[in-house]
């Protein structure tokens, strides 16, 4: 199975006078990802992950880049967020 789907029961109702009928159906996994942005808040995302790690990672000016260097996504998806909504002004 590929990373970031996951295998799960469920119920298949074709009608409202029909029988249920139990399968298993694969379904995107989702994960909460905790953004802090220092002096601003806290923010919430969903996101797939595609690696099973659950290490901080983050940035900071004085040490740089924090967390695994190998496993990035987290960390852009972060990033992107807070570009997007005005929270830093640039990436670089």
């Amino acid at each position: 199975m590929k990373k970031g789907v996951v295998c799960v029961d469920a119920l298949f109702i074709p009608s409202t006078d029909a029988d249920s009928e139990a399968f298993q159906c694969r379904v995107v996994e989702e994960d909460a990802l905790t953004l802090n942005v220092q002096g601003v808040g806290y923010y919430t995302l969903m996101w797939t992950p595609t690696a099973h790690d659950t290490t901080t990672q983050g940035y900071t000016l004085e040490d740089g880049l924090l967390g695994d260097e190998e496993q990035p996504e987290g960390l852009c998806l972060a990033m992107g967020f807070a570009l997007s909504e005005g929270l830093i002004e640039s990436l670089a």
